[in-house]
């Protein structure tokens, strides 16, 4: 039986396969490795999503943040961030006396993945899909998230499902990083494609498919917007996960 700690980590080394990717494939990016520090450095989008950085440990607190503050400037970005366990006060302490401030607090959720039940298949998608429905869905007007989604490699899989315009509604990534588990990344819904079901239909059909390739659980960073849902297909919170972030001058 893994531990609440245990999945934690798990999720949480989901979280750092993101920030790699992003550092490795973004445009224009710079992946930023420090000790045992991890970042990715992306000028070209100003979110302290995708300019983020995290200790690989889930249990040590983010430490050398003025030489990781240096690495993203020296990369061009214009605001940057740092992933910081929820429950960690010494994390959250150094990040604000670096000049970070608090600007979300997703919760951490696992979900198990040993009796999933048969799913509707979901259709694969462009990552320039994937990047769009995000942008629209988080009120973008002008691309942010869709460049560097769109660069991810096909290691990851995508998902999507119709509305009832015939256009893709919802979508989602997820990607096997180890550990027996499927990191899921980047679930959207157009706001006119809202209350069709697409979101459910989208994460039944990742969850039915990464029980099918063995792992033993999925697990995602979530809203409060968004934790109905994953309660209801058998996600639990784990933890939280706070970022802070700066504005860079």
């Amino acid at each position: 039986m893994r531990t609440t700690s245990t999945l934690f980590a798990i999720q949480w080394a989901g979280l750092v396969a993101q920030v790699e990717m992003f550092g490795v494939y973004a445009p224009q990016s710079t992946l930023i490795e420090h000790h045992d520090m991890v970042g990715s450095a992306v000028p070209s989008v100003d979110s302290s999503i995708v300019n983020s950085s995290l200790s690989r440990d889930p249990h040590e607190p983010p430490h050398e943040l003025a030489a990781i503050r240096g690495h993203f400037k020296a990369a061009g970005a214009t605001k940057w961030g740092v992933w910081v366990a929820g429950d960690d006060e010494r994390g959250a302490a150094a990040a604000r006396e670096h000049g970070l401030h608090l600007d979300s607090t997703p919760a951490a959720m696992v979900a198990p993945l040993d009796d999933v039940p048969e799913a509707e298949p979901a259709e694969a998608v462009d990552l320039a899909i994937v990047g769009a429905v995000n942008d629209i869905a988080y009120g973008l007007s002008a691309p942010k998230l869709a460049p560097p989604i769109s660069q991810l490699p096909d290691t990851v899989r995508t998902y999507g499902a119709r509305g009832r315009d015939g256009t893709i509604g919802a979508v989602a990534v997820a990607f096997d990083h180890g550990h027996e588990d499927t990191a899921v990344w980047f679930v959207a819904t157009r706001p006119d494609a809202q209350r069709q079901g697409l979101a459910g239909r989208v994460m039944r059909a990742l969850l039915h498919e990464a029980a099918e390739r063995g792992n033993r659980t999925a697990s995602l960073q979530s809203s409060a917007a968004g934790r109905r849902l994953y309660a209801s297909l058998g996600f639990v919170a784990v933890g939280a996960v706070h970022l802070y972030e700066e504005r860079l001058g």
